[in-house]
């Protein structure tokens, strides 16, 4: 199991940036929009925490199980659709004699690909559909990619 490291996110003195040391990133308000009209609320309890308390999702992201993290995956809690497609792939057995020669990872399971194609036509995240572009595309479905990313394109956040 990873140690947890406790990690403050630093806000700046205007309140408009929030640096977030964990991911490195820095969140900048460029317009005021109220958060919870843009995004969907959660339906399962796991999201419902994540969404209630971002401190308690980092640390809880690294304890639970691959389903609670396609739980959180379809909640719109974009960090954690990659760590469920990354944990999902260590966890899928008999990667092929290819990509355990050459290294090169195994295709994401059709699970993951069909979950993620599915938020991504949902039209909320434009992250959601780049990273379900890649999936798609790792896949061999080339041209759902091009689709996905142009809801990509036209997705709001």
């Amino acid at each position: 199991m990873k140690e947890l490291v406790d990690t403050t996110m630093d806000v700046s003195a205007d309140g408009k940036t929030i640096t977030d040391p964990m991911f490195k990133f820095n969140y900048v308000l460029k317009e005021e929009q109220p958060c919870l009209t843009n995004l969907p609320q959660p339906k399962t309890e796991v999201g419902k925490t994540c969404w209630n308390d971002l401190r308690a999702c980092k640390k809880m992201m690294y304890e639970i199980d691959t389903a609670q993290l396609n739980q959180l995956c379809e909640d719109h809690i974009d960090s954690a659709c990659s760590r469920w497609e990354a944990r999902a792939s260590a966890e899928k057995s008999g990667q092929s004699l290819f990509a355990t020669v050459t290294g090169i990872p195994a295709a994401p399971a059709q699970e993951y690909t069909d979950t993620m194609a599915a938020l991504c036509r949902s039209g909320v995240s434009a992250k959601l559909c780049t990273e379900a572009a890649k999936a798609q595309w790792c896949s061999g479905q080339y041209l759902a990619v091009r689709d996905l990313l142009q809801v990509a394109c036209a997705a709001p956040i």
